[in-house]
């Protein structure tokens, strides 16, 4: 197929939450999605993947070079201080809070024409009616929404992270994670 017939683009990458400004200013027409899950099922997906482990490595990391450090979720430097501390699961609350973070702030920049947001747990309990709302709002065809078999507990961080896991989580995230409805 010739690019310049291609009328829609798709990606799927988390990451892409740090440049969906610059997306929108290059792509007026841009849609983006966003999908919010529990902080704790991040973390513990986040501890059970070596790729994302890999960003803590040192010489990876950056936080007092560049700062604030939106990628990593070190916004103060009471966030700066305490980063050298933190466990990997800390690490990846922080990370997780300053997405929770940008995502408001993209929510307050762009309009609902624009931008929408989806519960990770309403897409694996609700497959075919998030397939639904996600083609309205994209303005395409699109027959259903896969969950891979290893996705589909939501609540599976509840047997994966430690007490003292959760217990770092709940001091680096537990406000954003009560503020965006995780708090139980």
């Amino acid at each position: 197929m010739d690019e310049r017939e291609i009328g829609r683009y798709g990606d799927a990458s988390p990451a892409l939450i740090y440049c969906a400004e610059g997306l929108v200013d290059a792509f007026p027409d841009a849609r983006i999605v966003q999908i919010v899950r529990d902080g704790r099922a991040v973390v513990a997906a986040m501890l059970s993947d070596p790729q994302e482990l890999a960003w803590f490595r040192r010489g990876v990391v950056n936080v007092d070079s560049e700062f604030p450090n939106p990628f990593f979720g070190v916004e103060t430097e009471a966030d700066r201080a305490a980063w050298p501390t933190l466990s990997a699961a800390g690490k990846s609350a922080m990370r997780w809070r300053g997405a929770v973070h940008k995502m408001a702030r993209l929510r307050n920049s762009l309009g609902s024409d624009q931008l929408t947001t989806f519960r990770y747990e309403q897409i694996v309990r609700e497959p075919q009616a998030t397939a639904v709302a996600l083609a309205n709002f994209v303005d395409a065809t699109l027959s259903k929404i896969e969950i891979p078999p290893g996705q589909k507990d939501p609540e599976s961080w509840r047997r994966l992270l430690s007490p003292a896991q959760l217990a770092e989580i709940e001091k680096v995230a537990g406000q954003q994670l009560r503020r965006v409805g995780y708090g139980a």
